[in-house]
Order: structure tokens, then C-alpha cells, then sequence
């Protein structure tokens, strides 16, 4: 194995194990779905890589039953189901439990058309129609996400993970080139050089996808945690309750500690324009104008907002 290859394969598990061990961490404190679905997507992500640098580093031989082909395509198409739910639990789209039952679906049977001899003919030696068929279904996949990301982009309100997530799908559309490409369209065939190889790229996309990752997800969900909390949310009803969303709820809590609409921009990583409208709609929805009567407001057991000769 060469030795650009190695250590691009070392940086991958480096970073990506980094990813893990943050992910789950993420996971515990948060409770939030689309945190466990990534972890799900990073470890798929990791066992691709693991595979190719175990064949490649001992020089492992694929068999005649191509084994090793067979188990990438099995793992690549997971992608075909992880990828979308992991944008529909992000996003939350119209129909969003059938679209989840239909990839799902998709998943497995592509993963039988893998297993089967319909993927590879022994007798003459070339791929067969399961193969052509996972292919793509792998890129439908992969475009599904692609729109879907810069669809909604516009409805993410933290400018770093804004730009994220197109750059997250364009990523994952060039490393599908390369992989069909080189491996399977015999793109820039003859040229002996192991950058080309998809042992190498691979991990040096899998580390700058990890890079991106640290840079946007701690600060969306560690760093704003790290504000001193001067609000006993024990004693407040749940944003359910007090028909508020996410991102309604975490601006409330901060206005009742006394934030200003520029702190809580600068925390949030979002515009004061922006913070101001969560505020307008914060109070419409409690029907107050003001902090002390949005504190009352969200308190367990009253569901009206002190009267104003109480100010």
C-alpha cells in the first residue's frame, strides 16, 4: 500500500472516530433524533472505509463471487435510505413517513439485487442488471438529496451549517462521480498514480466531512449550551404547551434571562432582524409585550398572561 494512501486512511479514522465519539456525546446530552441518525450514517461511513483499507492494505484479491464488491454496494446502499431520512428528520417535509417507507423499501431490495446473481454472471464474467439497477438507484438517491438540501437551505437559520449543507451534497455528488467513475467507468485509465485510487480519496473525504462537522455542529449544540442559565426550566411548561417551536422556545429562554436581541443573535449565530421576528411571534403567541409577562405566560399551571395594573 502506498504510503499517500496509508496515512490518508489514518487521518480518516482519526477524524471520523473524533466524529463518533462527538456524535454520541451530542446524542446523550440532546436527545435529538437527527443526532442518532447521523451517528447511524458516520458508522455506515467508517465500515466503507474500514473494508476498502482492510482489501487494499493486505493486498487482499476480490473472489470470484466478488465479495468485496458485493459488501460496498450492500453498504452503499444503506445511503440510498439514511441520507433522506436524515434530511427528512432535519426538515421535517410534507408525507415525510411514506417518503421514509419508500427509501426504506428501496434500500432492501437493492441490497437482495446485490446478493443475487443478478448483480454479477459468473459464466461471462460481467456485471449484470442488479448492478446497473444499484447504481442507479444510488444516484436518484443522491440527486433526491441534493435537492432537497438546497430546497430547504433557505429555512436554516445558523449562517455556518447554511452553507453546510449544500456543500455537504455537493461532496457526496463528486465522491459518486469519482467512485463510478474511476472504478467503474475506468476513467483516466492508465494513469499509475494512487490519488486516483479509492482508497485514497475516500478518507479525504470522509476528513473534511468530519472537519465541517466539528466546525458547524459544536457550535450549534454545544457552545450555546454554555450560557449561564438563570432560567429554572423545571419550573416552565414545554414548548409544546406553549405552541412554541425549537427555535422559538431557546429564544424565549434567553429573553427571560434578560438577553438582548444582539447577545442572543451572536449566540444563535443568526441575525438581530432575525431574532427581533422570533421575539414578534413569541409574543403574539403568548399574548404579551413584554419579558415579565412572557415569564408568567410560560409558567407550569397559567395559561394567561399577567394583567397589565400587575406590572
Amino acid at each position: 500500500m502506498p504510503q499517500e494512501i496509508f496515512f490518508a486512511n489514518i487521518f480518516g479514522f482519526i477524524f471520523g472516530g473524533i466524529g463518533l465519539l462527538v456524535t454520541v456525546f451530542l446524542g446523550i446530552r440532546h436527545h435529538k433524533a437527527v443526532l442518532w441518525v447521523y451517528l447511524i450514517i458516520q458508522i455506515m461511513l467508517l465500515s466503507y472505509l474500514i473494508v476498502g483499507f482492510i482489501y487494499d492494505f493486505w493486498g487482499v484479491k476480490d473472489t470470484r463471487d466478488l465479495i468485496e464488491a458485493r459488501l460496498l454496494f450492500c453498504i452503499r446502499n444503506t445511503y440510498v435510505f439514511l441520507f433522506p431520512y436524515f434530511f427528512h428528520t432535519l426538515f421535517r417535509p410534507k408525507r415525510e413517513l411514506l417518503r421514509n417507507i419508500a427509501f426504506g423499501a428501496e434500500a432492501l431490495l437493492l441490497t437482495g439485487l446485490v446478493l443475487s446473481p443478478l448483480f454479477y454472471d459468473n459464466a461471462t464474467s460481467s456485471y449484470g442488471p442488479g448492478y446497473i439497477i444499484s447504481i442507479l438507484a444510488q444516484a436518484v438517491a443522491m440527486f433526491y438529496v441534493f435537492f432537497i438540501a438546497f430546497k430547504n437551505v433557505k429555512n436554516i437559520d445558523n449562517p455556518k451549517v447554511k452553507i453546510l449543507l449544500p456543500v455537504f451534497s455537493i461532496m457526496m455528488a463528486g465522491q459518486y462521480l469519482l467512485i463510478y467513475g474511476i472504478g467503474y467507468l475506468h476513467w483516466f485509465e492508465g494513469m499509475n498514480t494512487p490519488f486516483l485510487r479509492e482508497t485514497f480519496f475516500n478518507p479525504i473525504f470522509y476528513m473534511l466531512w468530519n472537519i465541517a462537522f466539528l466546525w458547524s455542529m459544536l457550535e450549534v449544540f454545544v457552545l450555546k449550551e454554555t450560557r449561564p442559565c438563570t432560567v429554572d426550566e423545571r419550573e416552565l411548561k414545554n414548548k409544546e404547551e406553549a405552541n412554541l417551536t425549537e427555535r422559538e422556545w431557546e429564544v424565549a429562554i434567553m429573553v427571560m434571562e434578560g438577553r438582548t436581541a444582539k447577545m442572543i443573535a451572536e449566540e444563535l449565530g443568526i441575525s438581530e432582524h432575525t431574532v427581533k421576528t422570533h421575539v414578534k411571534n413569541i409574543y403574539q403567541k403568548a399574548g404579551v409585550k413584554n419579558r415579565v409577562g412572557l415569564t408568567n405566560y410560560l409558567k407550569i399551571g397559567n395559561n394567561k398572561p399577567i394583567a397589565e395594573n400587575e406590572l
